[in-house]
């Protein structure tokens, strides 16, 4: 919608003091650091149940669908 003239003109008319120049940077600038916490945290989960007594397979395969589903498998809980 933004793409198209009136949508830019309905942009303008509502968000005061943000350009849409200044927005396409900030959401950009937000979507990295997003990412950048994800494979933070990512990377700590797979390093800590990789110091425990899971293989490092397993260990990948549990920290990628347990950040990404917020659910730790029933192997892990008791």
């Amino acid at each position: 919608m933004l793409n198209y003239q009136g949508g830019m003109q309905l942009f303008n008319a509502e968000v005061t003091g943000i350009t849409h120049d200044k927005l396409r940077p900030r959401v950009s600038y937000t979507a990295k650091g997003l990412w950048l916490v994800y494979i933070c945290l990512t990377v700590l989960l797979i390093v800590l149940l990789a110091f425990s007594e899971m293989d490092i397979f397993d260990a990948v395969c549990y920290g990628l669908s347990t950040m990404s589903t917020e659910v730790l498998p029933h192997r892990i809980c008791p």
